[in-house]
């Protein structure tokens, strides 16, 4: 087949959940005879949105990305419209529209979908949200197949997302949890579980020291909505309590940052590659998110692979679930809970590791890229035309 793939942002340098799924269906989860395309816009972060990467056509690897300048935006709007949204508003049509075009998007990607979209056999779009994907959707239902990412929040049920994954193609679901999430607000076309891929061997060996001394690991967006400041705040309440030598290592980038008053507690290290980041993972005496709104949750998967247990937030049904399946970590709801889980990982490092290995084993059963793959190319098979 050949495969247009529509997500915002792409490259070996963009970090972000559904991005790097996105990469790796790209170049792991098709079959040999595929062509792979991307359409994406020029920017590398998703707080700014600026166009840090030059527009055009590149190659990475086999993969053959077209890159198109972002268009213009009002954040400003968008938040007015988000804050509405989120205090129990329905939007108006007009409203929805203001929304969609205050959100990233291209007129020239949109060109590109326009005019071209009818060369490709299948489109695969995500994340839902996003208001490029959404109107990619728009141009070409009848050839998208939308991952859609969604969680349990006021964006997911407007009356756009729903329209969107009623008309697409099909859906491509990142866990059980999702999947009946959606069914709750549509019925769509066809659907399917995949999820994330992750390669299993063992790490190769990297030249850049990794954190010394004694650490436990946030690893992704640096930003209130993934409670990046809970965790950092429950970890120095507990290390101040316990006069624990741990500290709270976080890797990533974005708008937030550590207080000063959390000193040498809680350190903020930047962003490495794959290799140097595995290295970070394994390190870890345990991995921790606490963000309630996620799909699947690549860092548990990242944890799991390296043999680390995790501690989520209960908050996240697909989480909770996810951790009793993989018997690979802990749940906290409040900062009571998070002390207890973090008392019984340091008083029992044999604990914490069989808890990791189990997670391991789970990994390896369903999340290496055979299997993962495997349920992709079976997916986009049945949903193809």
């Amino acid at each position: 087949m050949k495969l247009l793939f529509v997500v915002p942002r792409f490259g070996p340098e963009v970090v972000g959940g559904a991005e790097v799924m996105m990469r790796g269906y790209a170049h792991y989860g098709i079959g040999p005879d595929d062509e792979v395309h991307v359409a994406t816009t020029c920017a590398r972060y998703h707080v700014d949105w600026l166009d840090d990467f030059p527009a055009g056509t590149e190659m990475d690897g086999d993969v053959t990305v077209h890159r198109f300048a972002t268009g213009p935006r009002d954040p400003a709007r968008r938040h007015e419209l988000l804050a509405k949204r989120t205090a129990g508003w329905h939007l108006t049509t007009t409203e929805e529209s203001d929304l969609l075009f205050s959100d990233v998007w291209s007129p020239d990607l949109q060109r590109f979908i326009r005019e071209e979209g009818r060369g490709y056999d299948l489109m695969v779009g995500a994340p839902a949200l996003f208001g490029m994907v959404q109107m990619a959707s728009m141009a070409n239902p009848e050839r998208m197949v939308l991952i859609p990412c969604i969680h349990d929040e006021g964006a997911a049920y407007a009356k756009l997302i729903r329209s969107v994954l009623a008309s697409v193609r099909g859906c491509i679901f990142n866990s059980v949890n999702e999947r009946k999430l959606v069914g709750r607000m549509v019925t769509v076309q066809r659907s399917a579980v995949v999820g994330t891929g992750y390669h299993i061997e063992d790490r190769p060996p990297i030249s850049t020291p990794i954190p010394t001394g004694r650490y436990v690991l946030y690893a992704g967006r640096m930003e209130p909505a993934k409670r990046v400041p809970v965790v950092a705040e429950y970890f120095t309440r507990w290390k101040a309590a316990r006069g624990s030598d741990l500290r709270l290592v976080l890797v990533g980038d974005g708008p937030w940052s550590p207080p000063a008053e959390y000193g040498a507690a809680v350190d903020m290290v930047g962003t490495f590659d794959d290799d140097e980041r595995r290295h970070i993972v394994a390190g870890a005496l345990c991995v921790i998110n606490g963000s309630e709104h996620e799909s699947l949750s690549n860092l548990l998967l990242e944890a799991w692979r390296e043999g680390r247990p995790t501690l989520a937030a209960a908050g996240s049904e697909v989480m909770t679930d996810t951790s009793s399946l993989s018997g690979g970590g802990l749940m906290f709801g409040d900062y009571g809970e998070f002390a207890l889980a973090m008392d019984r990982y340091e008083a029992d490092h044999d604990f914490a590791d069989r808890m990791g290995a189990s997670g391991r084993e789970f990994m390896e059963r369903e999340y290496s890229w055979d299997a993962v793959g495997h349920r992709f190319r079976t997916a986009l098979a049945h949903m193809a035309p």
